[in-house]
């Protein structure tokens, strides 16, 4: 009897071993991913940068495609309603689309899981933002509360995020968190001497 509870007890201690090893992995595994969504990408230059696939946009009434921008630097501004650094960079946003409404668009890619039912709302109460405000199609995956996946530009793990794209479409710069519109202005700045 006690050689078969010994027996039991081994098997229980690797088993909990096994599992703590798989939490270990899988910990890791994400704690990978949330590091990458928060990487900042420093100004790259023109031989350096990636070409953006393919994205599709619908903001309620229409959709577009980000390759229906090109020829103008585009900043993609991924953001929630609930995100209070999102709503703070919100006037710094608009500024800038006004001082550049001729060669930047800065398209607001809103990432809430409750969709259009919680962004319309929003919207209203802040008639005076001057650039679109659309969601993903298909919507951003959110892989885990703290990671979205936002194919082709990559992973978010802190909003709000920024990706600037030049004129042909290919990704220059990632910005992580608020505070940089002086370095996003500095950048396209830098886009439109090119």
């Amino acid at each position: 009897m006690r050689e078969r509870e010994g027996n039991e007890g081994k098997v229980k201690r690797v088993l909990l071993l096994a599992a703590a090893a798989l939490i270990g992995v899988v910990g890791f595994f994400v704690y990978q991913r949330i590091g990458e969504g928060k990487q900042a990408v420093e100004f790259a230059q023109a031989s350096q940068r990636p070409l953006v696939g393919e994205m599709v946009f619908e903001s309620g009434q229409k959709r577009f495609r980000l390759a229906d921008l090109k020829g103008r630097i585009v900043l993609v501004d991924v953001w929630a309603t609930w995100c209070p650094p999102c709503i703070a960079a919100l006037p710094e946003l608009i500024r800038m689309q006004k001082r550049y409404k001729d060669d930047l668009v800065i398209v607001g890619l809103n990432v809430d899981e409750a969709g259009w039912e919680v962004v319309e709302p929003f919207l209203h109460r802040r008639p005076e933002i001057n650039y679109p405000v659309v969601r993903s199609d298909p919507p951003s995956r959110i892989l885990f509360n703290t990671i979205i996946d936002v194919p082709p530009l990559g992973k978010v793990s802190a909003l709000p995020s920024g990706f600037l794209l030049d004129r042909q479409g290919r990704l220059v710069a990632k910005y992580v968190g608020g505070g940089n519109s002086a370095r996003i202005e500095g950048d396209v700045q830098r886009l439109l001497r090119e």
